[in-house]
C-alpha cells in the first residue's frame, strides 16, 4: 500500500515537473549554445537566438556561478536587439566572471531562467588587461592611396608600433559606421607596416580607410578625411587584372586571350589547313542536328535555364564548432545566423550583420577567405548580385571551385 502511494505521489511531482518545464519553453523563449571567449581586454559573447523572438537580450556578468539567488549580485552590462546573437563586454578587472543572456519580452518581463549550456556560462573567464581601448589603441593619420598599373598603394602613419590595424576598401565614402557596415575589410596587418598594397578591379573608384583593430571591434572611433580616411576615391585602368602576392596561385580571374588565326598562324607563311577557310563568309545556319545539340547543351548548362536551386554552402572546415580557439568564431556566426530556408529574407539580413560585426577584428588570411566567402552567399540571397560578386571575387584564389559556382549562378543577374 505504501509503495503504492509512493509511486502516485512520485508520478504527480513528474507530471507536475513537466508541465512547468513545459510552460517555460512555451512562454519563457532562452538563448541556447552561449560561450565566452576572453581576448586581451575583453570578451566576446555568441549564443544562437531564442525560437520565439523577444524584445531583447541583456547580458549580465557575476563573479559567481549564475542562479536565482545569486542573481541579485550579478552586474547589468548592455542589451541588444534580439536579432543579434554577439556581444563583447570590456570587464573592469582580471577577475574571473560569469556571463548569462537573458531574454526580455516586454520593459517589465525579463525571464530569469538559469541553464547551464544554454543561456549561462558554466566555466568562468578572464581577461588579461583593463587598461581602456583609447589608451592603447593606434591613432591613424596621413592615410594616401596611389595607383599604379594593377594595384593601389595604401599608406599611413601609426602612433603605435606592433599594433593590429584593419584596411578597409569600399566604393562609396567610408565616413561613419554604417559606411563600415557597406565596406570591405580586405587585410589586417601590424601598424609598423605603414603600407599595404591592394589589387583592385580597375574601373571602379574605390575610397580606403584604416583603423585600430581594437577600436574598429568596439565600434569606439571616429573617421576624419585625409587622416585615418581618404578624401578622394583612388581608380585603376579599366582592365587591370585582380592578382595575388602569393606565387603560388595559378588561377586566373581574367581570361586568356583570344587567338586570332585568320592572318597568320606559322610565321608569314599559314598552314594548308588554314589556307583552305574563308573567314570573309557570312554566318550560316547551323543544322538541325547540331541546332538540337545545341539547344540540349544550352538547356542543361545554362545558369539562367537550370532547375539550380541554390542553398547556403558551409565549408568543411567550418561544419564542426567544437573548437575553443578564437578562429572557431567564424563557425559559430554562420551556425547561428545562416537560416535553413533560404528563403527567409529577415535571417539573411541579421547575417550580414554578424558578418559585418565578424570582420571588425583581427583575422587570419584563412579565416577572412572564408568570410568573404560566406559574404558572398549572404548578398547573394538577398538579391544583392553586385556586391556578392565582389565578395566571391576575394575568395576566388583559395576557394577557386566552389566560387565558381557562385559566380555561374550570379553572372545572368549582373547589368551588361
Amino acid at each position: 500500500m505504501c509503495k503504492g502511494v509512493l509511486k502516485f505521489i512520485l508520478t504527480v511531482c513528474f507530471l507536475v515537473g513537466s508541465q512547468v518545464f513545459l510552460y517555460a519553453e512555451i512562454f519563457a523563449p532562452f538563448v541556447s549554445g552561449l560561450s565566452a571567449d576572453a581576448e586581451n581586454n575583453s570578451v566576446t559573447l555568441t549564443w544562437k537566438r531564442a525560437p520565439s523572438e523577444i524584445k531583447v537580450y541583456e547580458i549580465y556578468r557575476s563573479t559567481t556561478a549564475f542562479s536565482e539567488e545569486s542573481f541579485e549580485s550579478a552586474v547589468f552590462v548592455g542589451s541588444v536587439s534580439h536579432e543579434i546573437s554577439v556581444y563583447t563586454d570590456y570587464p573592469p578587472t582580471t577577475e574571473k566572471y560569469y556571463y548569462a543572456v537573458l531574454g526580455k519580452k516586454d520593459d517589465s518581463t525579463l525571464y530569469k531562467l538559469f541553464i547551464p549550456y544554454r543561456n549561462i556560462t558554466v566555466a568562468p573567464v578572464a581577461v588579461e588587461t583593463t587598461d581602456s581601448i583609447e589608451a592603447v589603441a593606434a591613432t591613424i593619420s596621413g592615410i594616401s592611396a596611389t595607383a599604379t598599373d594593377d594595384s593601389v598603394d595604401v599608406q599611413f602613419q601609426s602612433s603605435k608600433p606592433n599594433r593590429e590595424v584593419i584596411i578597409y576598401r569600399s566604393s562609396t565614402t567610408i565616413l561613419d559606421q554604417q559606411d563600415l557596415i557597406d565596406a570591405s575589410a580586405i587585410a589586417t596587418i601590424t601598424s609598423a607596416k605603414q603600407e599595404y598594397i591592394d589589387y583592385p578591379l580597375g574601373g571602379i573608384p574605390y575610397y580606403y580607410a584604416v583603423l585600430d583593430a581594437e577600436l574598429a571591434k568596439a565600434g569606439a572611433f571616429d573617421f576624419i578625411s585625409g587622416k585615418n580616411t581618404l578624401t578622394d576615391p583612388v581608380e585603376l585602368p579599366v582592365g587591370s587584372q585582380v592578382i595575388s602576392r602569393d606565387t603560388s596561385v595559378k588561377n586566373r580571374i581574367t581570361p586568356l586571350p583570344y587567338l586570332f588565326i585568320n592572318s597568320s598562324v606559322f610565321g608569314n607563311k599559314r598552314s594548308e589547313y588554314i589556307s583552305t577557310i574563308n573567314f570573309s563568309e557570312a554566318p550560316k545556319q547551323l543544322s538541325s542536328d547540331i541546332s538540337t545539340i545545341w539547344s540540349r547543351l544550352d538547356k542543361k548548362l545554362s545558369p539562367s535555364k537550370s532547375k539550380d536551386k541554390p542553398v547556403p554552402d558551409i565549408l568543411p572546415s567550418d561544419r564542426k564548432t567544437e573548437a575553443s580557439s578564437n578562429e572557431s568564431q567564424l563557425s559559430k556566426v554562420i551556425h547561428r545566423s545562416f537560416p535553413d530556408d533560404p528563403g527567409n529574407r529577415l535571417a539573411w539580413q541579421n547575417a550580414e550583420k554578424q558578418l559585418a560585426s565578424f570582420f571588425n577584428i583581427s583575422r587570419t588570411k584563412e579565416v577572412l577567405t572564408r568570410a568573404h566567402y560566406y559574404m558572398g552567399q549572404v548578398y547573394f540571397f538577398q538579391g544583392k548580385y553586385k556586391e556578392a560578386f565582389f565578395e566571391f571575387i576575394m575568395a576566388h584564389d583559395a576557394l577557386y571551385s566552389e566560387v565558381q559556382i557562385w559566380l555561374e549562378r550570379i553572372y545572368p543577374h549582373l547589368p551588361l
